[in-house]
């Protein structure tokens, strides 16, 4: 997967390839792709009962929490792995 946007940096740069491990959980502030809302989004990923806190690593983006009761948000999987061109 091909990272667009700056809401993970410094960790993650756009235009970043980013290696995942398909599986529909992971532990706690990893670093996940997320499907939400007919959007992908790769975030660090807590939860907390019946919420899920999708969390950026650029201070400047917004931090989102999501009602699992709600909204339909599917982990796709766990980032294991980043590629980047020097």
């Amino acid at each position: 997967m091909r990272v667009q946007g700056e809401s993970m940096m410094p960790t993650l740069w756009d235009g970043d390839y980013l290696l995942i491990r398909r599986q529909a959980a992971v532990e706690h502030e990893a670093i996940a792709v997320v499907l939400m809302e007919g959007e992908v989004v790769v975030k660090r990923v807590v939860r907390t009962g019946h919420h899920l806190t999708l969390k950026p690593d650029n201070d400047a983006f917004p931090t989102r929490t999501v009602n699992l009761q709600q909204q339909t948000v599917q982990i796709v999987g766990k980032a294991v792995g980043v590629y980047r061109k020097l």
